[in-house]
């Protein structure tokens, strides 16, 4: 699951009038009759009874590689963050609040190009430096686990609700260290996928010659055939579906068995996630494809981390920080790594943009969520209910905010 993010609930606290949804979107009550195709049996196929009618009349918008109804919400939840930042530039600096001018800052820098390519690489050359000095699997584990520079691993950890008790949070971990979508772009000889995965080669390569980096080609070579013998042990798609299967509790400590080779402590003292319940018990956590925490992974990855030696920043490269970099540190890295999502993943043949789409700064989302759901989120709803959460409306990607007052306590 994605590392949890910590947003800024109660920016943006400003009166604004509150824009109460006065009737459905759709229909008379809510649901959209017109996507029907009743000329379809629903017993012949389902699908197209219940989507038919849609199908025949919906367009993929000009500027994305998709569409349907989590595309449109994508859509409004942008407009909707560009007119709160819209509405901030009209008002005088002094008439601000701090968090206010947090947010419309926070998204000038973002958008100003020039200023970002002046800059270069310097604001991030402190983490390159670090990932270059990386030695050994302990260093390697703790580089993995970093909150401070969002990185991944091969095992992914974050915090959720526990899908078979749902009155508490659980510490999760899956499978992890794929910059490709799924084990298939890895091992798949489809044509398609063979001309993906060149060009995720290629991506690699032009990242780290973006980043100043030598050899290359033959350091993304060896980034690909590190993700590979990852992706040799990863799931695929149809059983990481499975509740059953990727719902396995465990106490904290069996993960040192289930996979002896890894860091483990490095890794878990990296997200100051205490292991001792208040009660003095054992945490436990759940673990996902359990199957590839197995000892090949961990002890054939994490060493063949460790051996590049002075170039083991390489090693944390599927974490997606080191070549796949953030947009915040140049247009030129941007850029590259949109033309192989957007292009190469995608299929979207027109440019990415900034300070648009899912390009928002991280962070916008959150420092503009309470506002979101002040002014588009009707009374009554799951809003009310909790107070300090806006139900699940929030746009893709982002992560939701954990109810006022309930800390961490019933963490399993």
């Amino acid at each position: 699951m994605p590392r949890l993010v910590t947003f800024v609930c109660g920016a943006l606290l400003a009166a604004t009038p509150v824009l109460a949804q006065t009737a459905p979107k759709f229909g008379t009550w809510g649901v959209d009759l017109t996507s029907l195709d009743k000329a379809v049996k629903p017993g012949d196929n389902f699908f197209l009874y219940i989507n038919g009618g849609w199908l025949k009349t919906a367009e993929i918008p000009a500027d994305r590689s998709s569409t349907g109804s989590f595309q449109d919400l994508q859509i409004l939840s942008e407009e909707r963050l560009k007119t709160i930042v819209a509405d901030l530039k009209k008002k005088p600096d002094s008439g601000l609040s701090v968090e206010e001018r947090k947010l419309r800052d926070l998204y000038d820098a973002f958008v100003d190009t020039q200023a970002i390519e002046a800059h270069g690489l310097a604001p991030v050359q402190k983490d390159l430096d670090y990932l270059a000095g990386l030695q050994t699997p302990d260093d390697v584990a703790h580089a993995m686990g970093s909150v401070k520079l969002s990185t991944m691993s091969i095992y992914n950890i974050g915090i959720g609700v526990d899908d078979k008790n749902p009155d508490n949070y659980s510490v999760n971990l899956s499978q992890a260290g794929l910059g490709m979508p799924d084990r298939d772009y890895y091992l798949s000889s489809d044509e398609a996928i063979v001309k993906t995965r060149e060009a995720y080669r290629k991506y690699l390569a032009d990242m780290m010659t973006l980043a100043g980096m030598s050899d290359a080609q033959a350091r993304a070579d060896k980034v690909l055939a590190l993700e590979t013998e990852i992706a040799k042990v990863s799931w695929n798609r149809a059983d990481r579906r499975d509740a059953d299967k990727i719902y396995n509790p465990m106490p904290a400590s069996a993960l040192k068995t289930l996979a002896p080779d890894f860091a483990w402590d490095a890794f878990l003292s990296e997200g100051a996630i205490p292991l001792k319940k208040p009660d003095g018990s054992e945490r436990y956590v759940i673990v996902a494809e359990k199957t590839a925490f197995g000892p090949r992974l961990a002890r054939g990855n994490l060493n063949k981390a460790a051996a590049f030696g002075p170039h083991a920043d390489e090693a944390v490269q599927p974490a997606h920080r080191h070549p796949h970099g953030r947009r915040q540190h140049g247009n030129r890295l941007h850029g590259c790594r949109a033309r192989f999502a957007y292009r190469a993943l995608a299929g979207y043949p027109g440019p990415a943009r900034r300070g648009c789409r899912r390009n928002l700064p991280q962070g916008a989302g959150g420092l503009s969520f309470d506002r979101r759901c002040r002014d588009h989120v009707p009374r009554g709803s799951s809003r009310g209910r909790h107070p300090g959460r806006c139900g699940r409306a929030g746009p893709a990607g982002m992560n939701i905010a954990v109810p006022s007052g309930t800390g961490m306590t019933r963490l399993r």
